[in-house]
């Protein structure tokens, strides 16, 4: 479990290195306390939390061995050649040459609702 991976943090400790900042939420708490709906106040809870959650990330030094860096590049090689993708022909031309194209722009065109259904697949 020593080697690094993916998920090894490169950052030492980003939460003590973050630099403290008033919240953005706290400004509006007594706002919502009184005069707003639970929507509203559960929407300021998650808000407050966010802001909590936020890692500074400007304030964390960036510097990372070029050993650990050229060991990193060296492993994701391996698992990308261990996955072999095959990635699908680039087609050379854009434009083809359609049999009957009189046929297909004649043909109804498609429903809104299924262009977004397959869109979302």
């Amino acid at each position: 479990s020593g080697e690094p991976n993916e998920r090894t943090t490169l950052l030492g400790n980003p939460v003590s290195n973050s630099i403290g900042r008033p919240l953005f939420s706290q400004d509006f708490s007594d706002v919502v306390s009184g005069q707003l709906g639970d929507e509203q106040a559960a929407l300021n809870k998650i808000l407050h939390q966010t802001a909590i959650d936020i890692i500074d990330v400007s304030a964390i030094p960036t510097h990372i061995e070029q050993k650990d860096f050229i060991d990193r590049v060296k492993m994701y090689q391996r698992r990308l050649a261990s996955v072999q993708l095959r990635h699908p022909a680039k087609e050379k031309c854009l434009l083809k040459d359609l049999p009957l194209p009189e046929k297909i722009l004649s043909e109804t065109p498609l429903l809104l609702a299924d262009l977004k259904m397959v869109s979302e697949m």
